[in-house]
């Protein structure tokens, strides 16, 4: 999971060029437009927790979106909260192209601990491809364009 996570803060480029390339489309080509991070309570120094954020924008030094999980212990934002965080605190990123939502890791390392005789990830070019529609229980079909 560290792994993953070191590798879509690195990655994040590759990311931020594709969204922000479609989000100067006419017709965006992309859907389900959304970064992890982690968030915290400033008060409580045990944890928090790794949410999804969507309405991504990036300004060179701090990522900004609308946090799209419901909390389960931190307390001090709230689903629907315009949210911002530094690049340090980015977890995982998502978007999906054609029906396919593209991640870099965080997601299909949950998975394989969640089914592991189950996962429907391939392998693409170091990122993964979720073939959106072949799980009906699965979270991801919110994500559709």
């Amino acid at each position: 999971m560290v792994a993953a996570m070191q590798t879509a803060r690195d990655r994040f480029p590759e990311f931020w060029s594709e969204i922000s390339t479609d989000y100067k489309r006419v017709i965006p080509a992309l859907g389900g437009l959304m970064v992890k991070a982690y968030f915290h309570d400033p008060e409580d120094s045990e944890g928090g927790e790794h949410m999804w954020a969507s309405e991504v924008e990036y300004d060179g030094a701090t990522i900004t979106g609308v946090l799209t999980d419901r909390p389960g212990h931190v307390h001090s934002v709230r689903s629907g909260d315009r949210v911002s965080f530094p690049l340090e605190h980015l977890s995982d990123w998502l978007y999906v192209d054609e029906d396919k939502a593209i991640d870099i890791g965080s997601v299909r390392a949950c998975d394989q601990m969640r089914r592991p005789r189950r996962s429907i990830w391939k392998k693409v070019s170091n990122a993964s491809v979720f073939r959106m529609g072949q799980d009906s229980s699965s979270r991801w079909d919110k994500t559709r364009g």
